[in-house]
């Protein structure tokens, strides 16, 4: 709400990005732990006023294989 219009970016550990994407989403934490977040991941959450978009989860294009 401080940076309406804005990009924000937040470095942290998984367990903190299930956190915020489950105060963000409304879900209850323990429907969470089912998504994978990988260390040096990217997931991207679109903030909307009503609501909050999940854009990309877990994203890790510099691990090999994937």
């Amino acid at each position: 709400r401080q940076h309406p219009g804005e990009a924000v970016m937040v470095v942290c550990h998984g367990g903190v990005i299930r956190v915020i994407l489950s105060l963000l989403l409304k879900l209850p934490l323990p429907a969470m732990t089912a998504f994978e977040v990988d260390y040096a991941s990217v997931t991207v959450a679109d903030c909307r006023e009503d609501r909050a978009i999940l854009q990309l989860l877990n994203h890790t294009p510099w691990r090999p294989g994937l």
